[in-house]
Parts: structure tokens; C-alpha cells; sequence
């Protein structure tokens, strides 16, 4: 082999190398996107280190929790800025716990802390890098519905796709949009309406 040769082949090697680990990197991120968002954090200085400041969120519109009026744009929602994302995602949290309320086991879990919550599945074998981008097949369960009063085995799950994009210099998310059937997840949601299940 040339000496040529031999430096496009260590230079291809090294580029091949720089992929791999910028391919971990925005896939252990977009984990920690799930997880955080799963735990309701507010830490303004975690996120920090996983979006820009300018991230823009988009998923389908959620008639069953609340969101500004402002952020609806045709048929989705479009949250602009880490700070909009972060009441977001609180906005969810709040979902899953007001699962049940008003009956006695909710009262009973929320002073035991065991209300309903958030749970993110992602196998690593579905997220996938493409360019710039990272798909992610995701399961979201709304977990203890059982627990304030709901029918016996039962939960709430959605399935969808996250899709984010990177700014190639920071490798932090500078887009995410989920993807997913909001019809039936509110059909799973109705399971819990009674005179004592207020969703």
C-alpha cells in the first residue's frame, strides 16, 4: 500500500471514529431527553447541557392537558425555547397525576407518593442515527393507575417516534418532535373518567 494510501485509509479510520462517538453521544442525549422528561425535572442547568436554549419542540395537539393557545400551528404544537419545554413537560407530569383524582386511593397514593407517573421505553436497537438526526420507537406508560382506583392491570400506553436533530457544532438537540396517536391514547384516558376520575 502507497503512503497515499495509507493516509486517506487512518484518515477515513479517524473520521469513521468521530461519527461513531458524535452517534453515542446524540443517542445517550436523546435518552436523557426521555428520562428527564419522564421525571418532571425542572433543572434548568441539566437540560441545558442536552438542548439550546432556542430548541424547538413539535408534537400533535393534546386536547387532554394544558398548552398556551399560542403554540398551535396548523395541526400540531410547536413549543419554542428550554423554558417552554420545561412547562411542558410539567404539564405532562401533571397529567399523570391527576389521574384518579378525588377518589380515596388517590389521596391515599399522594400522601404515600405513589400517584400515577411517567415512564419512558426505548430499546436501544429503535433509535437510529440517520446524518443529523436520531429516530427513537418509543412506548410512554402512565404507570399505579391501579393504585388510585383504577381497574385492576390497568395503565395508559403510547406509542410513537421522537424524532431530533443536532447542531453539529454543540451536539445538542436543537429540534424534537414526537409523533403519535393522540386518539387512542385519550380513549385509554376515558378508562379512568368517573365521578371520581378527573383527567
Amino acid at each position: 500500500m502507497s503512503a497515499l494510501a495509507e493516509a486517506e485509509e487512518a484518515e477515513r479510520r479517524i473520521y469513521g471514529e468521530k461519527v461513531r462517538v458524535a452517534q453515542l453521544l446524540r443517542k445517550d442525549r436523546v435518552k436523557r431527553f426521555l428520562n428527564f422528561r419522564a421525571l418532571n425535572s425542572q433543572d434548568r442547568a441539566e437540560w441545558s447541557e442536552l438542548m439550546e436554549q432556542d430548541v424547538t419542540l413539535t408534537l400533535p395537539i393534546t386536547p387532554y392537558r394544558y398548552f398556551p393557545r399560542r403554540e398551535i400551528a396548523q395541526l400540531n404544537r410547536v413549543v419554542r425555547g428550554l423554558d417552554e419545554v420545561l412547562v411542558d413537560n410539567a404539564s405532562l407530569a401533571l397529567l399523570a397525576e391527576c389521574i384518579g383524582q378525588g377518589s380515596p386511593q388517590w389521596r391515599q397514593a399522594i400522601k404515600q407518593s405513589m400517584a400515577c407517573k411517567i415512564e419512558f421505553e426505548y430499546p436501544d436497537a429503535h433509535l437510529l442515527c440517520a446524518g443529523d438526526r436520531v429516530m427513537c420507537k418509543y412506548s410512554m406508560h402512565i404507570t399505579n393507575c391501579e393504585r388510585v382506583g383504577g381497574p385492576p392491570n390497568s395503565s395508559c400506553t403510547q406509542h410513537g417516534m421522537l424524532q431530533c436533530t443536532f447542531n453539529p457544532v454543540s451536539e445538542k438537540i436543537q429540534t424534537a418532535e414526537f409523533v403519535f396517536d393522540v386518539m387512542n391514547f385519550m380513549q385509554q384516558l376515558q378508562v379512568f373518567q368517573s365521578p371520581f376520575f378527573r383527567i
